[in-house]
């Protein structure tokens, strides 16, 4: 527990030593509350739906970049020869790797708080769908971020690991787009619904947990925490 601990601070430091990080973070702050405001001056809605639906949008590219950049750093620095020989095993390595880039993608959906308060004040919102909506983008960080952590091990090309992993993140939200949903002939859509993560995404986002839901994340997280499981293995070897 002590050299999860470690490694998780050492991770978490470099992240927020990264100027492009609060680049992002500023970014996307701003795109949020241009998006909110937006709705509430011209459209006079005051409810968090575009947030939820634009959300998706920004983990996938954020995503892959953090996992990507956490990988970039233990190469070039050439501190993974000292990682490899500690007393660690790789499912620590892993779970510390992914414990720092989720904190920092929390951070980034907490910066939404305050236009939940706003619209807590100046609406009528059922709590309940506000606090879903969080869970969903929290549920949803965690899953891109373990298949992007999975991807940024497969090779020493960061550039090449990062635009593999946008583009399966990319290819798994079209699966549930309607546009590419309305295309599809019926069985063949609902299995492409079941294989997206935005669809399991907007039932929980909506207040509507299922067993279906928690049975997809549930896999998917396995897979790809196995799959990272077995890339640092390999690495170490």
């Amino acid at each position: 527990m002590k050299n999860f601990w470690a490694l998780y601070q050492k991770d978490l430091r470099f992240l927020f030593r990264q100027p492009l990080t609060f680049v992002f973070l500023a970014l996307l702050g701003l795109l949020n509350n241009w998006v909110f405001l937006n709705l509430l001056f011209l459209n006079r809605q005051a409810n968090l739906q575009a947030l939820w639906q634009n959300m998706p949008f920004f983990l996938i590219l954020l995503a892959p970049l953090i996992s990507t950049v956490i990988h970039d750093e233990e190469e070039k620095t050439g501190s993974w020869e000292i990682l490899a020989s500690l007393p660690l095993t790789e499912s620590a390595i892993v779970l510390a790797k992914l414990t720092a880039s989720l904190s920092l993608l929390a951070l980034a959906i907490v910066e939404t708080a305050p236009l939940a308060i706003t619209v807590a004040v100046i609406g009528h919102p059922d709590l309940g769908l506000i606090f879903s909506g969080y869970l969903a983008c929290m549920l949803l960080s965690i899953a891109y971020l373990t298949a992007s952590f999975s991807i940024a091990n497969l090779s020493r090309q960061s550039l090449a690991n990062f635009f593999l992993g946008f583009l399966l993140l990319l290819g798994d939200d079209l699966l549930g787009q309607e546009f590419v949903l309305a295309r599809l002939p019926g069985k063949i859509a609902l299995i492409s619904r079941y294989l997206s993560l935005r669809s399991h995404y907007q039932n929980i986002a909506g207040g509507l947990l299922t067993l279906g839901d928690i049975t997809f994340i549930a896999s998917w997280l396995l897979i790809f925490a196995i799959l990272a499981f077995l890339m640092i293995k390999r690495r170490r070897k």
